[in-house]
């Protein structure tokens, strides 16, 4: 949702000044001639199938300026990658983000001052020196051995929910998994204790609504200022525990994080968990639905993850390539400099189209079939560089453990042709998803399974 609000708030002289942007920066026409390029990021057809009109901008108009969205729309795999390195494209987003709260809440900043103290904390609203020391610090503790050890972790908790979807058989697989398994992973792995469960996922909930963007109720606000209370109070908790004892969980990688002298201080903690948990909750969230549906409907990559599990990381990269999950990233300029013929300005607003850059044709052969095959390189789906994801494998490890347990145990089918996606420009995903999960016997002396009726 939020994505509509910022074509809406930068188009507000108000806004534009209390931002620093000035109003007379952003009055110009299209380049390009014609409307018929024009994207709009909520519209159906964008959401069920953005990929046909965005390989269209591709060849067209690469470096695009959108009336609809004003901003700047990059759709070329080789422009997305060096937006995301080319330190004229700022990730320094937290005044806009500010900016768009404070249009429904005036003084939303002392309002509800620790919500806002933490999201303007998030690592990835920072650029340069700011961010590459805290990405130092965070990085060790995501690293593939560190998360290897949270691997029995995963599969425990996977199967406590295969566990329930076998006993319920039919449900709405957004509700029942999808929402709840990467919370419930993502406090496993900072050592939230479990009895906290219910608390958690409501704060997560609460901390994802605002910082997705957009004008806000004071309702919702209000609902924000108490989770992020509840989860700085839990966390600082949980840090000074591991300051006197560390565990070998996560939060105590983080704690225990070294860079010559430099460690991450308190504040600095407490901002990485917030970003752990809204990162690590609501992405693999969308995906766990996204890859299922897909699956569902290939029934040879049924059969892949059942009779070939090894080939799984493979398949999880080209579902995230394509259909993907994060359709888009956005930077702002921090100067004015001309890309690709056109004149970008400070301040503008430029769209990194990674769902475009996936699909790249320069790049892809069929981009747009699912090729377990493929050898994936230089995807755009964790995003590139220095703000590559820093939780990827965390959320690979996830995504791989539960769809190789889930159709080895089950025969699984979407019970609905075409669920509702989220209204959300940012993420591809589904409001539910209704299935039946059937399980598979093993068929006496021969080693194979075969579905359980009844």
């Amino acid at each position: 949702m939020w994505l509509s609000k910022i074509r809406m708030a930068v188009n507000d002289g108000a806004f534009r000044e209390k931002c620093g942007m000035g109003v007379e920066q952003f009055e110009r026409t299209a380049p390009v001639e014609s409307d018929r390029l024009d994207i709009d990021f909520l519209s159906d057809e964008f959401l069920k199938t953005p990929w046909p009109h965005l390989q269209k901008l591709a060849a067209k108009a690469p470096v695009f300026w959108s009336e609809t969205q004003q901003a700047w729309i990059l759709t070329r795999h080789a422009d997305v990658k060096i937006a995301h390195t080319d330190s004229r494209f700022s990730a320094r987003r937290a005044d806009m983000l500010m900016g768009m709260l404070s249009k429904g809440i005036p003084d939303v900043e002392e309002r509800y001052p620790i919500g806002c103290k933490y999201a303007r904390l998030q690592f990835a609203f920072f650029d340069g020196t700011e961010h590459r020391r805290i990405r130092n610090l965070m990085v060790k503790a995501f690293s593939k051995s560190v998360i290897e050890t949270f691997r029995l972790h995963a599969q425990q908790l996977i199967e406590d929910f295969l566990d329930q979807a076998e006993a319920t058989r039919e449900f709405d697989f957004v509700k029942l998994i999808a929402e709840r398994l990467p919370c419930s992973m993502v406090q496993r792995v900072l050592g939230v204790r479990s009895g906290d469960t219910e608390a958690f996922f409501r704060a997560a909930t609460a901390m994802q609504t605002v910082l997705s963007g957009g004008a806000r109720t004071t309702e919702e606000m209000e609902e924000f200022e108490h989770a992020a209370t509840y989860l700085r109070d839990t966390f600082s908790t949980l840090i000074e525990e591991r300051e006197a004892n560390p565990t070998g969980d996560l939060l105590s990688q983080l704690v225990q994080a070294r860079d010559v002298d430099d460690r991450l201080n308190h504040d600095e903690l407490l901002a990485a968990c917030f970003s752990i948990l809204d990162a690590g909750s609501e992405t693999t969230a969308h995906m766990l639905g996204v890859g299922l549906l897909e699956i569902c409907n290939r029934p040879d990559l049924q059969s892949l993850l059942r009779d070939q599990p090894e080939a799984t990381p493979q398949l999880v990269d080209e579902l995230m390539r394509y259909p993907g999950l994060v359709r888009l990233m956005h930077r702002v300029a921090a100067e004015d400099f001309e890309y690709g013929g056109q004149l970008i300005r400070k301040n503008d607003v430029v769209y990194m189209m990674l769902a475009a850059a996936n699909v790249d044709v320069d790049v892809y052969e069929n981009p747009l079939q699912i090729d377990p095959k493929r050898k994936i390189r230089e995807t755009m789906a964790f995003g590139y560089g220095a703000h590559h994801c820093i939780g990827h494998l965390l959320a690979k490890m996830e995504l791989q453990e539960f769809f190789t347990r889930a159709f080895q145990r089950f025969e699984i089918k979407v019970l609905e042709a075409a669920p509702p996606l989220v209204r959300l420009a940012m993420f591809r995903g589904y409001q539910r998803l209704p299935v039946k999960f059937v399980p598979r016997v093993p068929t006496t002396g021969t080693g194979q399974f075969s579905s359980q009726t009844g």
